[in-house]
């Protein structure tokens, strides 16, 4: 291999190499933002449907247990997607 097409592969390794490491940084950048999206939209859900099942079943009333376990329940979701959202690199 002369020397002038081993200066071309080293290029080519070079920006193969880049390019990986670039799609592997976004791809991990998507994915914490997926993350983080499915804990957030998760507390809402379980914010808004848990209370309604609730209602649905009969039970016309809620407790203090109940209230107290939904709103830990989604606050612990929403502050987990808040910090994956956080800690993501920009």
């Amino acid at each position: 291999m002369s020397a002038e097409s081993s200066k071309y592969v080293r290029a080519i390794r070079n920006a193969s190499s880049w390019l990986i490491a670039r799609w592997r940084l976004e791809g991990r950048d998507n994915t914490a933002k997926m993350v983080s999206e499915f804990f957030r939209e998760a507390a809402v859900l379980v914010f808004i449907f848990v209370p309604l099942d609730w209602i649905f079943e009969g039970k016309n009333t809620l407790d203090w247990r109940a209230v107290t376990g939904i709103l830990f329940g989604s606050g612990l979701l929403l502050a987990l997607g808040v910090t994956i959202e956080r800690l993501r690199e920009p």
